[in-house]
């Protein structure tokens, strides 16, 4: 959590003005506003994905008008499952139990995948509908 924290910070008070350089304003803009409606499940789903970087993500989430107490949340809350399923491994150390810990946590991730994709889906469409 603390290099996550440190991660944002640097890329707060020392990318934002390159990326502003480098951007166009109306596309560092239009990321602003999605960082800001969907930034804490954006980090959400990366802090449950192994593949994606970590740091990466927290530079990225430093970059954009996110605020750093929903980055820190969603951080706290991606990292539970990991944390959880790394101490119990290590603690059981056995083929058996990692097979099991390895479906739950698959099963973990689609579920949380599945009510965010939702609530996204469902807050576009009661945009569109506000729109008309």
């Amino acid at each position: 959590m603390a290099g996550a924290a440190v991660c944002f910070w640097i890329a707060r008070l020392l990318g934002r003005d390159t990326v502003e350089k480098l951007a166009s304003k109306t596309a560092l803009s239009s990321v602003d506003v999605f960082f800001r409606q969907y930034g804490k499940h954006t980090i959400l789903i990366c802090r449950l994905l192994p593949f994606v970087s970590f740091d990466l993500v927290s530079y990225a989430a430093g970059l954009t008008g996110m605020s750093f107490g929903g980055f820190f949340l969603a951080t706290g809350i991606g990292q539970l499952p990991a944390t959880f399923v790394y101490s119990y491994v290590g603690g059981m150390l056995t083929g058996g139990a990692r097979l099991f810990v390895t479906a739950l946590l698959i099963l973990f991730a689609l579920t949380v995948l599945i009510y965010l994709f939702r609530k996204i889906y469902q807050d576009r469409k009661r945009e569109a509908a506000d729109e008309k």
